[in-house]
């Protein structure tokens, strides 16, 4: 039996933390695995001191490229842990589209 059974929920979840992947080419949605530009590098770089000294107990990343090289530059690469359940919606043939765009055509659409 884990310990953490006996701990109020106040001290097993104290807070989580979202990060978005740096930028990438025209920040394309969808699961298209592309890098991220250097504007992205440098805002991954610029998170290093922040998030260096958090006490993460759990850093998880999506399968792509770009979501990796954040966590990587963002100080955070020896304690990631990839999880396949986080990923990108599939735009199909939407695929590197925005939504935006994908709208002018099909005003309803929606993920």
């Amino acid at each position: 039996m884990s310990d953490t059974t006996s701990k109020p929920a106040t001290q097993i979840w104290r807070s989580v933390t979202v990060k978005r992947n740096g930028a990438s080419p025209a920040s394309t949605p969808g699961t298209t695995d592309i890098a991220l530009t250097e504007r992205g590098r440098e805002q991954a770089v610029a998170l290093a001191p922040l998030l260096t000294a958090q006490p993460f107990d759990l850093v998880l990343t999506s399968r792509m490229q770009r979501a990796i090289e954040t966590c990587r530059l963002a100080g955070l690469g020896k304690r990631l842990a990839i999880e396949p359940d986080l990923h990108e919606w599939n735009y199909g043939v939407y695929e590197g589209h925005k939504s935006v765009d994908i709208r002018k055509e099909l005003p309803d659409w929606s993920v």
